[in-house]
């Protein structure tokens, strides 16, 4: 309920206009927070979107972000960001999406688009196991509002 609270009415209006663009969708997700970009990925091309490119090195993803220009998006679902990868994007022009915890982040400071989420960090002997679900919903409700848009069109 809280996270629901936090999604802008604005931001959804903006990421679809973005899924509807021509631009480059560049997705990057760590550790568990594959998951949810996998989905993300099979939603994009789901509804026929082209130009959709995941990367799950961030060696990889900085090499293309290196030459990232303003018509491309990349939507991040990680908590720490590689700051070269953030500056690379922003130097270049390039759309930055973050689905991000309520915590102070870099890529929520420096991102065009927030959605952001309620989460309590677990752990059990130094293995992460935070729940991904609250990034989950806000994935339902950017496609949920675009079939919607879609529907009214």
């Amino acid at each position: 309920e809280s996270t629901s609270l936090l999604i802008k009415e604005r931001y959804l209006k903006e990421i679809i206009d973005l899924i509807d663009s021509n631009k480059r969708i560049h997705l990057y997700g760590e550790g568990i927070s594959r998951i949810p970009v996998d989905y993300l990925e099979k939603l994009l091309f789901s509804i026929g979107r082209q130009n959709v490119y995941k990367y799950k090195s961030s060696r990889l993803a900085a090499h293309i972000a290196s030459n990232a220009n303003e018509d491309d998006i990349l939507i991040a679902v990680i908590i720490p960001l590689r700051l070269r990868l953030l500056n690379y994007l922003m130097l270049n022009h390039a759309t930055i999406i973050a689905i991000s915890p309520y915590t102070k982040n870099a890529i929520a400071d420096l991102a065009n688009i927030n959605f952001r989420f309620f989460v309590n960090h677990r752990e059990n002997i130094d293995t992460e196991y935070t729940s991904r679900l609250a990034i989950f919903y806000i994935i339902d409700v950017i496609f949920k509002t675009y079939l919607v848009r879609k529907e009214k069109e």
